[in-house]
C-alpha cells in the first residue's frame, strides 16, 4: 500500500535554538518552546471551526499531525 506524503506529516525539533516546529505552519514564530504547547496549538487549529471553513487544506493538515502524533481530539474516540 502506498503512503502519501501527508500521512508522514510530523513535529520536529529546531536544533538551532530547540524549540518544536509545525510543519503545517513553519514560518509562524516564535516556535514553541515545549511539546505541550505545541500540542496546545495543533488541536487548536485541527478544531478551528473558522480555519475549516476559510482554510480547509491547512485544517485538514493540523487533524493529520493530530492523528499522527496520536493526541487525541476532542469528541473523537
Amino acid at each position: 500500500m502506498a503512503t502519501s506524503i501527508q500521512s508522514l506529516v510530523r513535529i520536529y525539533l529546531r536544533p538551532e535554538d530547540l524549540t518544536w516546529g509545525c510543519p503545517v505552519c513553519p514560518n509562524k514564530g516564535p516556535q514553541w518552546e515545549t511539546i505541550h504547547a505545541l500540542r496546545d496549538h495543533v488541536v487548536g487549529q485541527a478544531m478551528s471551526m473558522s480555519l475549516r471553513e476559510d482554510y480547509k487544506n491547512k485544517w485538514s493538515r493540523h487533524r493529520r499531525l493530530a492523528r499522527n502524533m496520536r493526541w487525541s481530539l476532542p469528541g473523537q474516540h
